[in-house]
């Protein structure tokens, strides 16, 4: 795996997670799984169910939620079960942020939390591309923030 890192990652243009889908993301070495609320922020859990690991972008949102295709047991944009389960297991929920249309998450590969007021965090390689050329309001400015996405360690 190549190394990626600490700061915000693009992954497009934001209106694309808002299709009452769940959408399959490999990053950062795992598979995360991107669902818009009813609110339509846009949410990014671990995909795998801590129930029987069950593949959560194969499954569907449910208002706030999404559910895992095996047992139909619910999750919400935290991360936190909120329903079906009898054991309350929670999975891990991903920072988003959105800027000029784009969707962001956050990764740091030693679990530090998120900036509280994110600004332009110097260390995010994606972060920079993107303000760089934010001129471009509502489209990827750069190919390291495309449908392909090749940023290291993310793809779609």
């Amino acid at each position: 795996m190549t190394a990626v890192e600490t700061g915000w990652h693009c992954l497009g243009p934001a209106e694309d997670y808002r299709d009452g889908r769940p959408h399959a993301i490999e990053a950062f070495g795992t598979k995360l799984v991107a669902f818009a609320d009813r609110r339509g922020e846009i949410r990014i859990l671990d995909a795998r169910c801590p129930h029987m690991g069950g593949d959560l972008s194969y499954g569907s949102v449910v208002g706030d939620t999404i559910d895992c295709p095996i047992h139909r047991w619910r999750w919400d944009g935290n991360g936190e079960a909120a329903g079906g389960s009898p054991h309350p297991t929670p999975t891990r929920a991903w920072p988003t942020l959105e800027r000029d249309h784009l969707l962001f998450v956050w990764h740091d590969p030693e679990d530090g939390p998120a900036p509280s007021n994110p600004r332009e965090p110097a260390s995010s390689i994606a972060w920079t591309l993107a303000t760089q050329r934010s001129s471009h309001r509502g489209r990827c400015p750069s190919t390291s923030c495309s449908p392909g996405l090749s940023l290291p360690g993310v793809r779609r």
